[in-house]
């Protein structure tokens, strides 16, 4: 071969290679600088987390992929509940509430939260918790298994026994768990090193999970209090800004729920649980969590409305779903179960949602007391949002992290207990006199005292008797 035909040769066999080197050159590029980029965003995590400065950790939050990683929410969710310092505090600054709820005296009073009395709803609280960890984590032995379901008992008993005013949902150890698992109390072999004492080891274990069960029982009074009533009327009445949502920004997919529900409960199971019941992958549920503890509690809903508008052409055009409103249901309860989930498009999307529809601009917002007919459609405590709902009382979630302690949601529960108690009053003596026969009563004597007063105020000519004068 001629030294001609060697470059030739040379030449037509670079040429033919330099498509696919060019191709795995851009993918190392691209994953070169996707890598640069978390790691920037890491630093800024890390620089937020020791300066506690929440406003850039709700942005963060917000950002693709959240938090990033397990290691960074373990510093940040915290920060975010207010859950840095003792029981009872307000408590990023260290503030002591002014009345402690029992069990929240602050850490060099508390008791051993095994000495407090049993919760009432404990042995629901151990059928759920042995039904636990179905999902992940998928690679632990029974053991394994065993022992986390028993922290995870131990971590909801303690938040309740601390709490009795606290009532527990089915759903909530799905929170628990996803704390539990993000917030560890081990170090995960990166913790002290062999030199370190045991003691020192026992110690680090212990705080770890006083802060877990801190940040549970902040969410729990501050965040999800709603939930934890005696009643689901202040439930149903945050699913009502739902179908509200939807109406505003599809009003063919609002109308063809009207048809299909009378109350949207097929957003119930995911608006309780933060969607934990349903989001099957650990990675997933967490960077959930970044935005919905980085955004106020009315959050939740906007990301359900994002996931049904999303599907929405589905929903509306599948012939399937409007000759069956049980399949409609279904599917609408099922919405985080989808393959194409694409969480961080959601959230995004949910913000979106959320600036063009604010809550405060809905009319299921606007509370009105039992006394005005607050009560209607079965909701007891009134129509709307309470006053004393955390949609309200946690819009702030810098404040609510910084200024609220555990006693003002004491206080906030015991103000909407009071209102929920009212009402069932009113409702049990509503059932008792609205009947057919008490309403033709009511309105015979209100036409009687209407005639009553027009003549006292027109005298006798008013009604027609001038022709007795005359």
């Amino acid at each position: 071969m001629s030294v001609k035909e060697e470059e030739d040769d040379h030449e037509h066999s670079r040429c033919s290679e330099s498509p696919r080197s060019l191709s795995s050159l851009s993918d190392e590029k691209g994953a070169l600088s996707d890598d640069v980029e978390e790691d920037e965003k890491t630093k800024r995590i890390l620089a937020a987390c020791e300066t506690r400065n929440i406003g850039e950790l709700q942005e963060l939050a917000m950002s693709k992929g959240g938090f990033l990683s397990d290691a960074n929410r373990a510093l940040a969710w915290p920060i975010l509940l207010g859950a840095i310092d003792s029981w009872g505090s307000t408590d990023l600054d260290g503030k002591a509430a002014a009345d402690p709820v029992p069990g929240a005296e602050g850490e060099a009073e508390e008791e051993d939260w095994r000495n407090l009395p049993p919760h009432r709803d404990e042995a629901q609280v151990k059928l759920d918790v042995d039904r636990s960890f179905v999902y992940y984590p998928n690679d632990n032995s029974p053991t394994e298994l065993d022992a986390k379901k028993a922290e995870l008992s131990d971590l909801i008993t303690e938040v309740l026994r601390r709490q009795p005013h606290l009532c527990y949902f089915q759903g909530y150890h799905d929170i628990c768990q996803v704390f539990l698992l993000v917030l560890p109390a081990d170090d995960g072999g990166n913790g002290p090193s062999a030199a370190t004492s045991a003691s020192t080891s026992s110690e680090r274990r212990r705080q770890r999970q006083r802060q877990r069960a801190l940040a549970v029982a902040r969410l729990s009074a501050l965040r999800i209090r709603d939930f934890m009533l005696p009643s689901l009327g202040p439930a149903v009445a945050q699913l009502r800004l739902i179908p509200e949502v939807l109406g505003s920004a599809d009003p063919a997919l609002a109308a063809r729920l009207r048809h299909t529900a009378t109350e949207p409960y097929f957003a119930l199971a995911d608006t309780l649980t933060m969607f934990a019941h349903n989001v099957r992958r650990l990675a997933a549920i967490a960077r959930l969590f970044d935005a919905l503890l980085a955004r106020e509690p009315a959050f939740a809903l906007y990301v359900f409305a994002r996931l049904a508008l999303d599907r929405s052409p589905d929903l509306v055009g599948d012939a399937r779903y409007r000759a069956d409103p049980d399949m409609l249901h279904f599917a609408l309860s099922k919405l985080p179960q989808s393959p194409a989930l694409d969480l961080d498009r959601a959230v995004a999307g949910a913000a979106r949602l959320l600036a063009d529809h604010p809550p405060h601009a809905l009319p299921a917002w606007r509370w009105r007391p039992w006394w005005l007919g607050g009560a209607a459609g079965g909701v007891l405590g009134g129509a709307g949002i309470s006053r004393n709902s955390v949609l309200r009382t946690a819009r702030d979630v810098e404040r609510c992290a910084r200024e609220q302690s555990l006693a003002d949601g004491r206080r906030f529960f015991d103000a909407q207990l009071r209102e929920l108690r009212r009402a069932e009053r009113c409702d049990v003596l509503r059932r008792r006199y609205d009947t057919w026969p008490n309403r033709i009563a009511a309105v015979t004597v209100l036409v009687g005292v209407a005639a009553a007063l027009y003549a006292q105020r027109t005298g006798p000519s008013g009604l027609g008797w001038g022709w007795v004068s005359g």
